[in-house]
């Protein structure tokens, strides 16, 4: 997203200098038509469930190709959203392409958002999902050893924190993440990319830096809660392939991450979008490319399956 002449409407950025303090409620009124050009849902079952939270809170689920055999794969998805925005059937749209494509299940997950909850919060309904999801893979009709995590943006970050935790207590494990243009840096410490980055028609990062000041409960930019690149350790991670447009807003931190990944041993795949932005994955009717995002994520989860 950006703060733009279109009022985070959806369509091509006009960037500025200075961004407004707005409320959460005038970003989310300004956010209300964000991906209206996106398209529609595509022909996939799917069935809606809630998976309660240690706190009792129901998190919302949507199980797409829900028909299929007892064993299926499984993707579990988080929402590019800043934490903050309720962009649950706007991924819809997302999870339906990519559960079409690569013909496994996919679960979209809606988290809760910040600042009415801390975004740990946040990433902790993401963990508590998967774990549910692994641990009870007779309920929903899953593979728990083909068992991928993902998102997009503030998702990739979510899925990354799953896959931390997730290592920490043995409880389960990843098969593969796959994260499309991940915010994993709100310190923007590298600039290899900068150039690349100031290209972006569908995104300027000073403002996801902008939101998370006025709205996270951030100590530090470097806080890997909040930057999970500055994770100290990341050996033994699970494999990944990292997506990021060629001109997204957010290249140093996918570039960034790949390197990090790479140097711990982790078994890392990298692939760049060809002339794309960030926000490529929601206005492909408005800004033309090569390649939808969503192909390539199904294409990945084919290719980790041997399918």
């Amino acid at each position: 997203m950006s703060f733009f002449s279109i009022n985070l409407r959806g369509g091509v950025v006009s960037k500025q200098e200075v961004f407004p303090s707005y409320t959460i409620t005038d970003w989310r009124e300004a956010t209300a038509s964000f991906g209206k050009d996106m398209g529609k849902v595509l022909d996939v079952a799917f069935v809606d469930r809630n998976i309660f939270a240690r706190d009792g809170y129901p998190i919302p689920c949507r199980i797409f190709n829900n028909e299929l055999s007892s064993d299926s794969p499984v993707f579990i998805f988080y929402p590019g959203c800043a934490f903050l925005f309720d962009f649950f059937e706007l991924h819809t749209v997302i999870a339906s392409r990519i559960a079409k494509k690569a013909k496994i299940k996919v679960i979209l997950v809606q988290f809760r958002l910040a600042p009415e909850y801390p975004v740990l919060t946040s990433l902790s309904d993401s963990y508590e999902v998967a774990r549910y999801i692994a641990l009870h893979p007779e309920l929903f009709g899953i593979d728990p050893k083909r068992l991928f995590i993902g998102g997009w943006c503030s998702g990739a970050n979510a899925a990354t924190f799953v896959s931390k935790v997730a290592r920490e207590t043995k409880d389960f494990n990843i098969h593969h993440q796959i994260l499309l243009g991940g915010s994993f840096d709100l310190s923007h410490s590298f600039h290899a990319f900068d150039s690349f980055e100031a290209q972006d028609r569908t995104l300027d990062r000073r403002l996801i830096a902008h939101l998370a000041e006025l709205f996270y409960d951030m100590d530090s930019a470097k806080n890997p809660i909040f930057s999970p690149y500055w994770e100290k350790d990341v050996t033994n991670f699970p494999a990944t392939t990292l997506l990021c447009g060629e001109f997204d807003a957010l290249r140093n931190d996918s570039e960034a991450y790949f390197e990090k990944l790479k140097g711990a041993n982790v078994s890392v795949d990298k692939i760049v979008l060809e002339g794309e932005g960030h926000n490529q994955i929601v206005m492909e009717s408005l800004v033309s490319s090569k390649t939808d995002p969503t192909t390539e994520i199904a294409k990945t989860l084919r290719r980790k399956l041997a399918i």
